[in-house]
């Protein structure tokens, strides 16, 4: 699995980078944040700019491009399709309240089976969400627990 950050990922989250002025640097969060992370442009496909290896080990990929080659660049292609307008009116609700609510969904995996997660988002500069994303599936198998643990103890180092 991909766990090597690339500088240009870390540049996807870095405030300077769009032109804003804020001292926060949301890429300092991108390798200690025990969550998938999932950046998208704001557009009607939700295109898919980034993925955290997190979230590329909860959907059992090993990088952004195998993932676009398999689904395509947009979010809503993988979201189940139960689950798809729920996403759709998240987005919407984000965008024009700033809502701060939490979104359960199932998401595809490479296996085409579902992971259950549980979603924030926020519209981090005005063409850029970023998604939060937390496993809550029940069938966790263990090389994805035991890669997210490797992960995690790699970054804190």
């Amino acid at each position: 699995m991909k766990q090597v950050v690339t500088s240009d990922e870390k540049r996807f989250f870095r405030n300077e980078n769009k032109g804003g002025n804020s001292a926060f640097d949301l890429g300092s969060l991108y390798d200690r944040l025990p969550a998938g992370i999932i950046g998208c442009m704001d557009n009607p496909l939700l295109t898919v700019q980034m993925l955290n290896p997190i979230m590329l080990t909860v959907l059992e990929y090993e990088s952004l491009e195998e993932l676009k080659e398999y689904t395509g660049t947009s979010l809503y292609s993988l979201i189940h399709p139960d689950d798809l307008q729920k996403m759709r009116d998240f987005v919407e609700a984000v965008k024009s309240a700033g809502s701060r609510e939490i979104l359960t969904i199932r998401i595809r995996k490479k296996d085409f089976s579902y992971a259950w997660l549980q979603l924030t988002g926020d519209l981090f500069q005005k063409d850029l969400f970023i998604f939060l994303g937390m496993l809550i599936s029940l069938r966790v198998s263990w090389k994805t627990t035991l890669l997210h643990l490797l992960t995690a103890s790699r970054s804190a180092r």
